[in-house]
């Protein structure tokens, strides 16, 4: 059985973007790994629920501040279930499902329940030989008591997880 030239495109294509996937998150827990702002298109955006910051500089300055606080967060973010739709003109949809597990400090950290899990659904497009996030939109699932600052927000004023955050 041969695999026509457009289901080996695909694959090709998914292949490529699970690797940008994992790049991405690779970044956003290894700083010095290089500069996440990077893996977006010029004017590419990162919504986290009511959270939206627009183009490489305001991204690379979301990510300063985040990797410059103290305490040290700790994170490693595992992405899957990556599914794909190629919507045409060189760009796919993508879904997946990230689960972060953090904690303050440098590592080892003993190990807590994820401390949340969010819905992703990212557009990328081929630009300059290479995929890039046109958009990255996430949506908290479960939001635990170790949630990044900008997803606690997002909990009703009076959640127990939102009151203990400064």
């Amino acid at each position: 059985m041969k695999l026509s030239d457009t289901v080996v495109e695909r694959m090709g294509i998914e292949q490529g973007i699970a690797r940008l996937d994992a790049e991405y998150w690779h970044r956003v827990d290894q700083p010095q790994a290089g500069k996440v702002s990077e893996l977006y298109a010029w004017d590419g955006r990162m919504v986290f629920g009511d959270l939206m910051v627009r183009n490489r500089d305001a991204i690379d300055a979301f990510f300063q501040a985040r990797n410059s606080s103290q305490p040290v967060r700790t994170t490693r973010h595992i992405s899957s279930n990556l599914r794909f739709e190629h919507l045409g003109d060189h760009r796919v949809r993508v879904h997946s499902t990230v689960t972060v597990y953090s904690g303050l400090g440098p590592p080892p950290l003993q190990i807590s329940p994820p401390s949340s899990v969010v819905q992703f659904t990212d557009v990328c497009a081929w630009q300059h030989d290479r995929w890039l996030y046109e958009a990255r939109c996430g949506v908290a699932v479960f939001v635990g008591a170790g949630a990044a600052p900008f997803l606690l927000a997002q909990l009703p004023a009076d959640h127990p997880y939102r009151r203990a955050q400064p």
